[in-house]
């Protein structure tokens, strides 16, 4: 599959913090030569071109900015707020997100790929109980592709609260699920279709910091339910240090948690 970032991305020490509203606080990124492409049209369908674009630099301040700018062309298009809604996501602003998530359902009606989204806005707010309830509304609605993400998601919330999961039940071996493969083997670890040794032991062949911090995260979460408070420590950090995708949400949830731990001071609103 055609990798999804370019090769040239901004930091998330960029993106995540300082003043959300501020310039980002770094030094300009060299545009690739799809941003290149997209520069000097002012249209709808060029700015969100543009929005596109810099996203896959991972450039999600500007972003969003051409997404507003979009959205201010067409107020009433779903389109443009829905990248709005994505891009607040990843940034995590997450008040802002699911407000814009929740104006999107108004326009559009219910999709899973909107639902699945608000189940991360109130995952990552530690809202676990109500983060079950959209992961739960996505999977009723969505194909195994989501279907396996919303899986994943709404196990580790009923983890956080200590609960039963409604989803794992529905995790078959078979599923579809696509560019989703990464969900699928953590979901089975969670479904004791794996020991959780096996997904451990896969962890140091991974090469893809995307991959890697989901199996990880996943793991990370059964130690901690199985009282090994160290390794689930040590292996977040190391998830950490696994930052070249870092907009993937298994990542960002885990910045978000340390961050919430250790009491540090963010500038980024959302973030505590």
């Amino acid at each position: 599959m055609e990798a999804y970032f370019s090769d040239v991305r901004a930091r998330w020490q960029d993106e995540l913090l300082g003043d959300p509203d501020g310039p980002c606080p770094r030094e300009a990124i060299a545009d690739s030569q799809a941003v290149r492409a997209c520069r000097g049209g002012d249209g709808y369908d060029a700015l969100l071109a543009l929005g596109d674009a810099l996203a896959r630099q991972m450039r999600y301040r500007e972003a969003l900015a051409a997404a507003r700018k979009a959205m201010a062309l067409r107020p009433d298009a779903p389109e443009p707020l829905r990248r709005c809604a994505g891009r607040r996501l990843t940034l995590l602003r997450l008040d802002e997100a699911k407000a814009d998530f929740l104006r999107c359902m108004a326009l559009a009606g219910e999709t899973p790929d909107v639902t699945y989204r608000l189940g991360l806005c109130c995952y990552l707010q530690n809202d676990h109980a109500a983060a079950q309830g959209w992961f739960v509304r996505c999977f009723a609605a969505a194909g195994e592709e989501l279907g396996v993400a919303a899986i994943y998601w709404e196990a580790l919330a009923a983890m956080r609260l200590g609960g039963q999961s409604a989803l794992l039940p529905h995790y078959r071996t078979d599923m579809d699920v696509g560019h989703h493969a990464a969900y699928a083997r953590a979901a089975a670890a969670m479904a004791g279709v794996i020991p959780m040794e096996t997904l451990l032991g896969a962890l140091g062949d991974e090469a893809s910091d995307m991959d890697f911090s989901i199996l990880a995260y996943g793991a990370a979460a059964l130690l901690l339910r199985a009282g090994e408070r160290a390794r689930s420590g040590a292996l977040r950090e190391r998830v950490l240090q696994r930052d070249a995708e870092w907009p993937c949400f298994a990542w960002l949830a885990n910045r978000k948690e340390r961050w919430n731990e250790e009491g540090e001071r963010c500038d980024t609103a959302g973030i505590l």
